[in-house]
């Protein structure tokens, strides 16, 4: 027999500790293996604890990217009616003009400038008086610098402020970590939803080639978008062990998994996680992270996944394509198209609530990388450049088993909206996007990058030569031409 005069138990993020503050008087074998058993047996049943928890039988989400006060917000109205219980900030809640070599203060005093705008926007406030819950995860613009990562200058004021944008307490622990990853849960026993979102920023590694996007100079977010592209064609980075998450992350994410009991689980990343376009930030191009979390969802199984993205400014659909080569291309493939996609869409991007691709003054250059990258996408087509939104509609059978619609909706005016995208979800199938997220193309060369390179350097020399001749031209001397 064992005896002890006290036992004393704690938490930590890996399930039971067990203090022991006595002496052990009598040891024997059998009773040594039975409390080991013990000890492994409750640390494996406990599972880290959410940061917030409701009861409410989760059937309406609502979510979205990328809204700046300086536009016109249209989509509030809609998506009050909706009647949503739940609204997720995928990312860029607000927009500032920071730079990297300016002051923490100015940093703090333009995000909280824009967070009272943002909160004071009537039609926010009115959705916010429905009594909803609002949650989310910040991007790069709201932590304060474009293409942020791990060295973002005031990150961690960044950070309190957005949570305090969010509502979160002061005495949640998601104040306490490396990060404002948080996870939430949602109903009772066998109809349990859990939403989990990552902080792909606040850890993240820089890029092998280091982004100039946020530096005080002239077009400096399409730089960065082009370093990135050629890095992707010449294949710099392919083997980086570079991370997105950092290892307190991945733990705790891991733990969230594992234990888990809900039935559906909606993994938020501000970043797109399973693009092929190099252009645009992503896991993509941090191959071995990209591969760690394939492998987690692999080992951890979760019911119902389903992740969702936004910071790209424009909506999509990933997910094996069905029709690779684009040939012949049915009226179904076409974003507004009203065809919903069965169990095979892995990912659902939504970005551009107030500004998007198609209204930038690029938006022909922005069109043809579009159409040059659509390997990641479940059909070519699977995509609109507009102001848009998603929503989630849950619902339960008889045996407690979901039926999940994820849609986007394009902004077209004030109060008016038209469903572009859609996919749905029913039965197990979750080993069936796992299986597909292991198959998803890379951000590193490919046929269509080579050709678009070759189209970008042709563009360039045609430009400059252009414009030597026009800049030759007027410069001239009179009767030289």
């Amino acid at each position: 027999w064992i005896l002890f005069e006290s036992i004393l138990f704690h938490r930590n993020r890996t399930g039971i500790t067990f203090m022991l503050t006595s002496k052990i008087r009598l040891l024997k074998p059998l009773s040594l293996l039975a409390l080991f058993f013990c000890i492994v047996t409750t640390s494996s049943q406990v599972s880290t604890p959410v940061d917030r928890r409701n009861t409410t039988r989760l059937t309406r989400i609502a979510f979205g990217s990328c809204a700046t006060t300086r536009f016109p917000q249209e989509h509030w109205n809609v998506v009050n009616s909706f009647h949503a219980q739940l609204w997720l900030w995928t990312g860029d809640a607000v927009y500032i003009r920071f730079h990297r070599w300016a002051s923490v203060w100015t940093l703090e005093q333009q995000l909280k400038a824009n967070y009272k705008a943002q909160q004071n926007q009537p039609d926010y406030a009115k959705l916010l008086s429905t009594g909803l819950v609002v949650d989310g995860i910040y991007d790069d613009h709201d932590l304060g610098l474009n293409d942020a990562n791990k060295y973002q200058p005031g990150k961690n004021v960044s950070r309190h402020l957005y949570l305090d944008f969010l509502g979160i307490p002061k005495t949640s622990p998601r104040r306490l970590r490396e990060g404002a990853y948080s996870s939430l849960l949602f109903g009772e026993e066998n109809q349990q939803v859990k939403v989990i979102l990552l902080d792909a920023r606040y850890n993240r590694e820089p890029y092998t080639i280091p982004s100039v996007g946020g530096w005080p100079i002239p077009l400096a977010a399409l730089l960065g978008a082009a370093t990135r592209f050629f890095s992707g064609l010449l294949a710099i980075g392919s083997t980086s062990t570079r991370d997105v998450l950092g290892e307190p992350q991945w733990e705790w994410l891991q733990a969230q998994l594992e234990g888990s009991t809900a039935s559906v689980h909606i993994v938020v990343s501000s970043i797109q996680m399973f693009t092929s376009n190099p252009f645009f930030e992503s896991w993509g191009h941090f191959p071995a992270s990209r591969q760690r979390l394939v492998r987690l969802f692999n080992e951890t199984q979760p019911k119902g996944l389903i992740l969702l993205s936004g910071d790209v400014h424009f909506t999509e659909l990933l997910g094996k394509n069905q029709n690779p080569t684009n040939e012949n291309p049915s009226e179904t493939e076409t974003a507004g198209s009203g065809a919903c996609f069965h169990n095979n869409v892995v990912e659902i991007t939504s970005s551009g609530l107030t500004h998007s691709l198609a209204g930038a003054w690029f938006s022909k250059p922005a069109s043809l990388i579009l159409n040059s990258f659509g390997q990641h996408r479940i059909t070519h087509n699977a995509y609109y450049p507009g102001k848009n939104y998603g929503t989630i509609s849950l619902d339960w059978d008889e045996d407690n088993q979901p039926h999940v619609q994820v849609e986007t909706h394009a902004i077209l005016a004030q109060d008016t909206t038209k469903t572009m995208l859609c996919a749905t979800y029913s039965g197990n199938w979750t080993p069936q996007s796992i299986q597909t997220l292991a198959q998803m193309p890379s951000v590193f060369s490919s046929k269509a990058m080579v050709v678009l390179g070759v189209q970008l350097v042709a563009f360039t020399f045609l430009f400059v030569g252009t414009a030597c001749m026009v800049y030759a031209f007027y410069n001239a001397p009179v009767g030289t031409i």
